[in-house]
């Protein structure tokens, strides 16, 4: 019985196992590539939303051009693109709100 107990501490001493120093250099290394990837995805986003929010301003500006085309040249207010389904209430809202970022940047820039 003794003898069976040996041969299992034995073996179990001959596995090879990561050390410390191992596992701290992994984690620096996915620590690094953290740093690098992290800032790169934060400036994406706010690159998308950008973009986003040009062409949200053009598509309601040109709906705007088309209503006008249509009715002679008359200027028609948002509520009036909505109810001839020019544009619909949330591309309104979308609007105003991507409006009013690019004013507060235009103005945080000068």
């Amino acid at each position: 019985m003794l003898k069976k107990w040996k041969l299992k501490l034995q073996k179990m001493n001959n596995k090879r196992a990561f050390t410390l120093i191992e596992m701290v250099l992994v984690l620096i290394i996915i620590a690094a590539l953290l740093l690098i990837v992290i800032p790169n995805m934060s400036s994406q986003a706010d690159s998308t939303k950008e973009t986003t929010d040009e062409a949200l301003i053009k598509n309601v500006e040109t709906q705007e051009e088309l209503y006008k085309l249509a009715n002679g040249g008359s200027e028609a207010t948002h509520s009036t693109l909505v109810s001839e389904n020019y544009l619909t209430a949330e591309q309104v809202e979308a609007y105003a709100a991507a409006s009013a970022r690019k004013l507060a940047e235009s103005s945080v820039s000068n």
